[in-house]
């Protein structure tokens, strides 16, 4: 027995091509298209993308712009790295001492040009800054500076004299005599340089020596005594 497609009836194998319930034709169920099926991932062609129906687009789905990306997080980069580095010139600048012992005189010939004593008081140690503002009792610190109204040019050193170790332990201990605080000097020197003066109010130049004595406190130099 087989079953007429249209309409569902018992159909005798012998019978004609025909239903005899319905009448439909029978040869042309063999022909009837198949039902639309929709095509799964496996069966889309390449390249093409889900629609919003949930069926494929020939067109392919467009890719993400990473070189828009890699630009992006360049310049988030490139901006940061500016900011830590005005952060750090900005406390660099703010730390008193020196790096070394010539730094350490042009900052203090440039301050004595400048006429600037709080720059003069972060080149010494702390307690000894203390007591120069004590001592100078809140006046000019220039006041009785003997180069006033020149110009000081900083020259070569002439002399220097490597602190061995009861010369730190001297310098330490004066420290604490006169200011009743604790310091650890790493290194220590004494060292004179010749400097330049050019006199302001006429044509006039002459030299002289400047002497320094130098430690090295917590990576920086302080002057100590001069």
């Amino acid at each position: 027995m087989k079953y007429c497609f249209s309409c569902g009836a018992q159909i005798p194998d012998d019978s004609a091509t025909f239903c005899p319930i319905c009448g439909a034709n029978q040869n042309a169920a063999s022909a009837a298209p198949t039902p639309n099926v929709a095509p799964t991932a496996s069966t889309a062609p390449a390249g093409s993308a889900m629609n919003v129906n949930g069926g494929f687009s020939p067109y392919a789905a467009p890719k993400k712009n990473k070189k828009g990306l890699f630009i992006i997080l360049g310049c988030s980069i490139a901006a940061l790295l500016i900011i830590i580095g005005i952060v750090v010139a900005i406390l660099l600048s703010s730390r008193g001492g020196a790096s070394s012992q010539k730094e350490l005189a042009e900052k203090f010939v440039s301050a004595c040009n400048k006429r600037d004593a709080k720059a003069v008081y972060k080149l010494l140690p702390d307690g000894y800054a203390k007591e120069l503002q004590r001592y100078s009792y809140g006046g000019d610190l220039f006041d009785d500076f003997p180069y006033v109204g020149c110009t000081i040019t900083l020259g070569d050193t002439t002399d220097l004299k490597i602190y061995d170790r009861d010369d730190i332990i001297d310098a330490e201990n004066d420290y604490y005599r006169n200011t009743n605080e604790r310091i650890v000097i790493e290194e220590g020197c004494r060292v004179e340089y010749r400097i330049d003066l050019k006199y302001n109010s006429f044509d006039y130049t002459d030299s002289d020596y400047i002497e320094f004595d130098c430690a090295k406190i917590n990576g920086r130099w302080y002057i100590i005594d001069m």
